[in-house]
């Protein structure tokens, strides 16, 4: 392995993929004159307490690394909780199901792992460490010259090489008297040989009430004066800001050192602004690095080398603010563009955007279920539907159209208003008198109201349907099958539905109206994870069994048939 390390930085290596680790090799100037004024404050000013405040993925890990790797490499502790799920804000301890006593054990637990096992010889809390051969041999060593001492072995007939072993002897029991004493928890008298540990025991103890002196003296033997501590806002709980806060000036209490704790944390942590201001004594905000002002730029110059339509990149940048993220999907983005040798870039780019935004969603969309399979299967539910409608509207113009015996308008009102019985401000005995009611637009007696014809002929549909049918037919013929024949050559690209609500379906409409997303995105998923619809139908097929499907379409199916048994064209599915 190591040779091969070797090999390939001899050679010039192609680096395509984008670390999502924070970068500590950061060019952050213009943080540097505040962050030196808080790690080394004037005589006059008290810095302890420090804020590096900015929202998710502002990037102030990177700020602080950059920074610390500079000027303090080793002078530090550091805290993460990035694994740990929050609390809910203002929520009590019991109903958020994380106790406050397991956050300050967390950081006792990472925290000693940083500080040699042999500084803090006295402490309760143990690193697991199995012995070294030196030690193992020394304590071997010592035995033995114990038992050399106890029975005067071998016999030494010089008193002074007989002093010279004893004192061997009485300085190795000291030793290992002292090692054995180190390896005592005082408090609780455990002792492990292979591995020490501390009996710590919880129970509803307030941890840092209970074990103060030992966290005191962890951190002032550790040999370093700055706390870094990242991700505590996760818990949303300022009470334990409260402690450490505590725990700060306990450290300070004697003068003698100036611990400094930096806190890494969100601007939105304190709800009340009077808190979050008394609580620290200094906070420096971050920019972040992409923001919704500027994330067009940053995505174009990620994408800058590929040939994908600037069109797309523009409308990812109102949904990908985040630079971490926009970064993983460059890296799969380039990996699925590796493997899969697909021309459709837009479209590539497009479900990998979805896949990152949306993972829950995109596990159901490689099955052709989820939210992306609802919004075309509801398109053509609803496209189906609107021309069975305008196919019923037709069908059913030519039916009054071929029903009726009159054959123009003056007879069609003539024979309606004899049916209905309808009153009229003048008498119509014959067709001729309708066609003279027609033309002086007289009144109708409708619903209630006396009605001039033409606002009669807008409000009765029965009538109008046989108006319709007498006097427009080959006009209204032409118009429904111009409608009809325009749904049907018609995609999911020309619709939207009104009132989209979520960030979701935004997105997704965007990205389809603009052709980015197309009703085969199925395809575009399959070359990703394999054809989910031959797997299907091939499993159906060799056992003979399941609904035969006509409506499947197979992107793959050269790969696959020849290796068919004859038997199993026989089947249902086949």
């Amino acid at each position: 392995m190591k040779k091969f390390l070797n090999d390939m930085d001899r050679e010039k290596r192609v680096r395509n993929l984008k670390p999502l680790s924070r970068n500590v090799n950061l060019d952050n100037t213009e943080y540097e004159d505040y962050l030196n004024q808080a790690m080394s404050p004037d005589q006059d000013e008290i810095i302890r307490n420090i804020a590096i405040a900015g929202k998710y993925g502002s990037g102030k890990s990177s700020v602080i690394d950059s920074y610390f790797s500079k000027y303090f490499k080793k002078d530090y502790l550091r805290v993460s909780f990035a694994t740990f799920k929050g609390q809910t804000q203002g929520g009590d301890e019991g109903s958020s199901g994380f106790d406050a006593n397991e956050i300050y054990l967390n950081i006792i637990n990472q925290v000693i792992y940083q500080v040699k096992p042999s500084k803090i010889p006295l402490t309760g809390f143990k690193v697991k460490k199995p012995l070294s051969k030196k030690r193992k041999a020394a304590l071997i060593l010592t035995g033995l010259l114990l038992l050399s001492w106890r029975f005067n072995w071998p016999n030494v007939d010089h008193l002074w090489l007989e002093y010279s072993r004893n004192l061997i002897a009485i300085g190795f029991l000291i030793w290992a008297t002292w090692y054995a004493l180190s390896s005592i928890s005082i408090s609780n008298l455990v002792m492990k040989i292979k591995g020490i540990s501390a009996d710590v025991r919880l129970g509803n103890d307030d941890f840092f009430e209970k074990y103060g002196d030992e966290i005191i003296y962890l951190f002032r033997q550790s040999g370093k004066r700055i706390l870094i501590i990242e991700d505590l806002d996760r818990f949303q709980d300022i009470r334990v800001f409260e402690k450490l806060r505590e725990l700060n000036t306990k450290l300070n209490a004697n003068g003698h050192s100036n611990w400094q704790f930096i806190y890494l944390i969100k601007d939105d942590i304190f709800l009340d602004p009077n808190d979050r201001v008394k609580f620290f004594d200094l906070m420096i905000p971050i920019v972040p690095f992409m923001t919704a002002a500027n994330s067009y730029e940053k995505t174009r110059e990620m994408f800058m080398d590929e040939t994908v339509d600037d069109e797309l990149l523009f409308t990812l940048s109102l949904f990908v603010t985040d630079y971490r993220l926009l970064t993983n999907i460059f890296n799969e983005y380039t990996v699925f563009k590796s493997s899969t040798k697909t021309s459709e870039l837009n479209e590539l780019l497009s479900m990998v955007s979805y896949k990152n935004l949306y993972p829950d969603e995109f596990d159901g969309v490689q099955n052709g279920r989820g939210k992306l399979a609802d919004i075309f299967n509801g398109y053509q539910t609803l496209a189906e539907s609107k021309k069975a409608q305008l196919v019923a509207e037709k069908q059913e113009l030519i039916q009054t159209r071929e029903s009726t015996v009159a054959t123009n308008e003056a007879e069609a009102f003539f024979l309606y208003v004899s049916r209905k019985r309808l009153h009229t401000d003048s008498n119509i005995a014959t067709p001729e008198a309708a066609k003279t009611f027609i033309a002086n637009n007289s009144e109708v007696y409708y619903q209630n109201q006396w009605l001039q014809y033409s606002d009669f002929l807008e409000t009765d549909d029965e009538y109008k349907k046989i108006y319709t049918a007498l006097e427009k037919f080959d006009e209204q013929i032409q118009l429904l099958n111009k409608e009809i024949k325009r749904i049907e050559d018609s995609d999911i690209t020309s619709y939207a539905p009104d009132n989209l609500q979520t960030e979701h379906d935004k997105m997704v409409y965007t990205l389809i109206r603009q052709g980015y997303i197309r009703q085969n995105y199925l395809d575009v998923i399959n070359r990703f994870y394999g054809e989910e619809n031959s797997r299907q139908f091939l499993q159906n097929a060799l056992v003979g069994q399941g609904e035969p499907n006509m409506d499947l379409k197979f992107d793959s199916i050269d790969t696959w048939w020849k290796k068919i048994k004859p038997s199993v064209f026989e089947t249902v599915q086949i």
